[in-house]
C-alpha cells in the first residue's frame, strides 16, 4: 500500500516544482522569460507530465501564471 498523497500531488511533482524554482532563481533567466515545458523536462531530466503538473502547482501558488503562457517569476516579494 502506498502513502496517501496530499492534494493528489506526487512527491515527483513537488520535487519538480522545487527544482523549477531553484533553476529559475539560479539561472540567468530574465523575469518574464517564457518557460518551455519540453526544455524544462530535458533540463531537469524528468518527463513532461511532472513538469506540467509542477507548473500548474506553482501557478496555483501564485508564483506565475499557469502553464499556458507560463513565464519566469519575479523573485521579489509581491506587494499588495
Amino acid at each position: 500500500m502506498t502513502a496517501p498523497r496530499a492534494h493528489g500531488l506526487t512527491p515527483l511533482t513537488r520535487r519538480t516544482a522545487a527544482r523549477i524554482v531553484e533553476y529559475s532563481a539560479s539561472s540567468d533567466m530574465p523575469v518574464g522569460a517564457r518557460l518551455v515545458e519540453r526544455a524544462l523536462a530535458e533540463q531537469l531530466k524528468v518527463s513532461r507530465s511532472p513538469v506540467r503538473q509542477a507548473l500548474h502547482l506553482l501557478g496555483t501558488m501564485e508564483w506565475w501564471p499557469p502553464p499556458n503562457g507560463a513565464a519566469a517569476p519575479s523573485l521579489s516579494p509581491v506587494r499588495p
